[in-house]
């Protein structure tokens, strides 16, 4: 599923589990994937906000949530902070600065290569 325009999205403890809402980690289904977290409640979001990013609700323990990162990192997230379903649009972005990268390390290679002639 993914939003399309038109669609509308909602900011609250009862939105329906669909992508572009935003709830309470405490409302979210475990294994739900996700993006923009709060680590600060409402500080705004400040986790998995690059281009085809997310993470995921992996435990709910006590007044905590534990998420899983891209990075593979797990972190305990309070379970009021809030957090939107689903994962962050605009792939291409990302592997635009991929390709981006692959270019320049090439290019650092080759200048290495001239220089030690």
């Amino acid at each position: 599923m993914e939003l399309k325009v038109g669609d509308s999205v909602l900011a609250s403890s009862a939105a329906d589990i669909k992508p572009g809402n935003a709830l309470p980690l405490r409302n979210i289904p475990l294994g739900t994937i996700i993006h923009n977290i709060e680590l600060k409640l409402g500080k705004g979001g400040q986790l998995a906000r690059s281009a085809g990013t997310f993470a995921q609700l992996m435990a709910k323990e006590g007044k905590y949530a534990q998420v899983k990162l891209p990075s593979g990192e797990v972190r305990m997230v309070l379970l009021d902070c809030m957090a939107t379903i689903g994962q962050v649009g605009n792939m291409i972005m990302k592997m635009y600065r991929l390709a981006r990268l692959v270019a320049h390390a090439g290019l650092v290679a080759a200048r290495k290569f001239v220089v030690s002639l």
